[in-house]
């Protein structure tokens, strides 16, 4: 018996299932993609019912009437990412730290040279809500477009109550801005 579809993605060029046991993926299995060439995926009411090859799925299903077709032109389709234990509302990266770390600085010299997270909390403050939402929302935009779809984002560079609200109107402010799921966490100290 053929199974009702509302939504057939064809012409996938490679399409990543995921498929596996169900259980958690450890070593090996990590590279393990599911990949099928020249695929199609089938959905019904927001679930994926099947997905393989085009030939034998396409003689598997039954598209009901309004049925979405998207020709996905030989992409690579592949489940969304989630992102969790962002921190993409913050002022300023500290790339020149990471740099000073690779070559052997410890922690406590970078902070007492005025870095760490004393930098992060300091030009978080001093940055208003308009220019911090900007900078924000292009690092979500690169989220996306990089394959998230949900988006854990915390707050926690404030360190004092004006400030993580600041951070969290931001979140709250992007959330709403973007096709994503944005999960916001109040991560105030």
């Amino acid at each position: 018996m053929k199974r009702d579809v509302d939504l057939l993605v064809r012409n996938c060029g490679q399409l990543l299932t995921l498929k596996g046991d169900g259980l958690p993926r450890r070593g090996a299995a990590l590279g393990d993609l599911g990949l099928v060439v020249n695929a199609t995926l089938a959905a019904f009411e927001g679930r994926v019912v099947d997905a393989g090859p085009s030939d034998a799925l396409e003689r598997a299903v039954a598209p009901v009437p309004g049925c979405r077709e998207i020709d996905a032109g030989r992409a690579v389709v592949m489940p969304g990412f989630v992102d969790s234990h962002t921190h993409t509302v913050f002022a300023a990266t500290r790339l020149d730290e990471y740099g000073k770390r690779v070559l052997g600085v410890p922690y406590a010299e970078i902070a007492k040279a005025g870095g760490g997270i004393a930098k992060s909390v300091s030009d978080l403050r001093s940055m208003d809500e308009r220019a911090l939402y900007d900078i924000s929302e292009r690092r979500l935009r690169g989220c996306v477009s990089y394959g998230s779809t949900t988006i854990e984002i915390k707050s926690g560079y404030g360190l004092d109550l004006d400030n993580e609200l600041k951070q969290l109107r931001v979140i709250r402010d992007l959330s709403a801005a973007t096709s994503a799921l944005v999960v916001p966490t109040f991560l105030g100290a």
